[in-house]
């Protein structure tokens, strides 16, 4: 088994050694992983919460076992801005030249206005107003829905992409994935396992931060009538409703709601 590092601002988990096959999901820069196996230009690896695939091995490096043990028990901070650029200590923009929203980074260091991260042998500044501190142990219980939906609210009219996980495009299962994960919870990447978690609740008692699912789709509820999600039909994410009278009445997912999830 061998261990790696995520070096690039955002990558594609492929579900072949192959560029171009399925997007299965995306990786942040400074993720860690294992290395199962190498084919060609491509690594199989797995994420810590043990999602697997294939990412091409020029934007991944090689960490020891040591340095991957100690960044999962390192504390974490986060990324809570869409984009911020990484910094030389004059200030210069240097590779990545920015990070993306829901980007874990540890080792993080508070110098003046900005924050110093160390990555292998480089230090990395960004500014201190994009970035907060993390909790690991934080359980999807404690969320709020208040504060959900106003992290959902910040990707409206970002654009659907299959294994999407940024503003530079998003799916339904990794846009509910990255809002529950920028407050420290871990939460399943696709929605037949997101469809698992929490208790059934009646269509007629729907309320704020309940999970909606219907066929292969996910939305997060507003209200009991109103729902935002990323949807390819919808062009990316949007605010639906389920009344018929509204502008943004759904037909299709009107008719095809399956189940009503209450995760916290």
């Amino acid at each position: 088994m061998k261990y790696a590092q995520v070096n690039s601002n955002l990558i594609d988990l492929w579900g072949r050694p192959k560029f171009n096959s399925e997007r299965l999901n995306q990786l942040f820069f400074s993720d860690i992983l294992k290395v199962a196996k190498e084919k060609e230009n491509f690594c199989y690896v797995t994420e810590k919460d043990e999602y697997s695939g294939w990412v091409d091995r020029r934007f991944i490096s090689l960490i020891s076992k040591k340095e991957y043990d100690n960044i999962t028990i390192s504390p974490k901070h986060m990324i809570i801005k869409e984009k911020v650029q990484t910094l030389n200590i004059g200030h210069k923009s240097i590779p990545p030249h920015y990070l993306l929203y829901g980007t874990e980074l540890t080792g993080c260091k508070l110098s003046n206005s900005m924050i110093k991260i160390k990555n292998g042998s480089v230090n990395l500044f960004v500014r201190k107003n994009a970035i907060k501190p993390i909790s690991d142990k934080m359980k999807i219980t404690q969320l709020s829905a208040d504060s959900l939906i106003t992290e959902a609210k910040t990707f409206l009219g970002t654009p659907y992409l299959w294994g999407g996980m940024s503003h530079l495009g998003i799916d339904c299962s990794g846009f509910i994935r990255i809002i529950i994960k920028r407050f420290g919870a871990s939460f399943p990447r696709d929605t037949k396992d997101q469809i698992l978690l929490g208790d059934i609740i009646d269509r007629n008692r729907i309320q704020k931060g309940d999970l909606l699912f219907f066929d292969r789709h996910v939305a997060m509820a507003i209200d009991k009538n109103t729902f935002i999600h990323s949807s390819l039909g919808g062009n990316g994410v949007r605010i639906n409703s389920f009344n018929k009278g509204e502008k943004d009445y759904r037909l299709d997912l009107d008719k095809s709601l399956q189940e009503v999830r209450r995760i916290f």
